[in-house]
């Protein structure tokens, strides 16, 4: 399994104009395709957070989510077996790191997504959630 030591950038009270990476909790955490949803789900709780992107060999494939999780387990895989490749939600909805809060909120509503991939250089910096967006707006 990857790295997923963790660092701390993020800004304290980021307003809607801000750059989307003020809310990156600090460096990407990311899975293989080929770690186990059991992998996944000790990652996701150990770091406290909701979704991790996915690589394959070629780089990002897609992002692995509780809700991913949640709905294989209800649906009888085996979290010792099933991959990353057959929960995870391949759509990897990516936004620029300096693109603004409320561009992130227009594209997750606009797209119905819960989770976007932040990427500078093409390379996923973190992972955002539609909760961590709503924090900016609700203070």
């Amino acid at each position: 399994m990857p790295d997923t030591e963790r660092g701390e950038t993020r800004m304290t009270n980021p307003t809607p104009v801000d750059p989307i990476s003020a809310l990156v909790h600090g460096g990407s955490i990311e899975v293989e395709s080929s770690d186990t949803v059991q992998d996944i789900a000790v990652i996701l709780t150990e770091n406290e957070i909701g979704a991790v992107c996915v690589h394959g060999p070629e780089g990002p494939i897609g992002i692995a989510s509780e809700r991913d999780i949640v709905h294989a387990v209800a649906e009888g895989v085996d979290p010792d077996v099933e991959r990353a490749t057959d929960v995870m939600t391949f759509e990897l909805v990516k936004l620029d790191h300096e693109q603004p809060i409320e561009v992130a909120a227009k594209t997750m509503v606009d797209g119905g997504i819960r989770h976007l991939a932040v990427v500078e250089d093409d390379k996923v910096i973190g992972v955002v959630s539609i909760r961590d967006v709503l924090a900016v707006y609700l203070g």
